[in-house]
């Protein structure tokens, strides 16, 4: 059993909660599956994946401030990560700072590749 660093909790319970957390977002149950998230990254800050799908839920709850603040921990751990990027922007955009999107937009529709390349290409067109 291998124990986190930052919190002392055992890496399989931290793997645990985020299985749950997939489960929760498979039956579209956001607000366990944000809770969830949330925890996995308290206890472990350096869990880019659980991060990253907590900005994705924040998102999705309609939650642009913590979408944004978990999209920004994510690009503190990932600073070339493209979805980070989108991740962020389409926060940024949720806030009405499309100018403050626009960089990011731009980081993602550069480095990105499949849907999130598009989706920033797209988004980055409707600001134009």
């Amino acid at each position: 059993m291998s124990v986190s660093v930052s919190s002392g909790v055992p890496s399989e319970a931290v793997g645990a909660a985020r299985w749950l957390a997939w489960q929760a977002l498979r039956v579209r149950r956001l607000d366990l599956a944000h809770r969830l998230l949330a925890g996995c990254v308290e206890l472990d800050p350096s869990d880019g994946w659980s991060a990253e799908a907590l900005a994705r839920v924040a998102l999705a709850r309609g939650d642009a401030e913590a979408g944004r603040e978990a999209a920004a921990h994510l690009l503190r751990l990932a600073p070339g990560s493209a979805a980070g990027a989108l991740l962020y922007a389409r926060a940024q955009l949720a806030l009405d700072a499309p100018e403050e999107a626009r960089p990011w937009l731009a980081r993602a529709a550069g480095a990105g590749r499949g849907a999130t390349k598009r989706t920033a290409e797209a988004l980055l067109a409707r600001l134009a």
